[in-house]
């Protein structure tokens, strides 16, 4: 998977209230499936902040909110447990797993302009807990789904989507068109072509062209494309 950003960042890999990120962070990362991972994504000012939006190549897109600690459902309110007692919790995180689902739906559908629907798939993880009766039934009725602990994270997401039966096959050139959309041209794909043959991507380097002391020509080029002739280096002078 191709992460956005490339490493979890360095001044939260030690923060307690940010394991539960870093652990879906890195089991995404690890997995051996193409596509593309988004952390912490937002249409919008107002918007709910998405912590994961995923695009996983043949399979579709998942929208992934992730809640750290032991939380708790009783008679229709939030709590999370602490270590002082237990903390209501105001918003519902299904809620907002399906909420920030529509936002990016909704911001494919409008900036692609895909001609299809691209379908999200609202998921809660908790990484820290067992699974709970009370919230399986109540993200049943809301069209959530849920993922306990990060163990085998890819699987669970693939496990979702073939309960749903949905024949959507994502390509990694679709992939890279709606990833452009989505983040104002500032996220390209370029090796989604290689990706989609089992190549590797080529490097991009700046060649120049020297006579005597003076620079004549400077060009962009791929190493796994171009032959080094005579009179180019990788842009210092010789």
């Amino acid at each position: 998977m191709r992460m956005y950003p490339r490493e979890f960042p360095s001044g939260r890999r030690k923060k307690p209230k940010r394991q539960a990120e870093r652990r879906v962070y890195e089991a995404l990362a690890g997995g051996d499936c193409q596509g593309f991972v988004y952390y912490e994504w937002r249409q919008g000012y107002g918007h709910i902040e998405l912590d994961f939006a995923v695009w996983v190549k043949n399979l579709g897109r998942f929208a992934l909110q992730v809640k750290g600690g032991r939380y708790l459902l009783i008679h229709g309110d939030w709590y999370l447990k602490t270590r002082y007692g237990v903390k209501l919790i105001e918003s519902c995180p299904l809620d907002e797993a399906k909420l920030a689902a529509l936002d990016l739906h909704d911001d494919i559908e409008d900036r692609a302009c895909t001609p299809y629907n691209p379908y999200v798939i609202p998921v809660l993880v908790f990484p820290d807990m067992e699974a709970d009766a009370d919230i399986e039934n109540l993200a049943k009725r809301k069209g959530v789904y849920v993922v306990w602990g990060v163990e085998n994270l890819l699987a669970d997401l693939e496990q979702i989507l073939r309960s749903r039966r949905v024949s959507e096959r994502l390509t990694m050139k679709g992939i890279a068109a709606e990833v452009l959309a989505v983040t104002d041209g500032q996220i390209r794909l370029d090796a989604a072509a290689a990706e989609e043959t089992g190549k590797r991507p080529a490097r991009p380097l700046v060649l120049s062209l020297w006579v005597g002391d003076r620079k004549i020509l400077q060009v962009r080029a791929e190493e796994t494309r171009l032959r080094l002739g005579t009179g180019f280096d990788t842009g210092e002078q010789p």
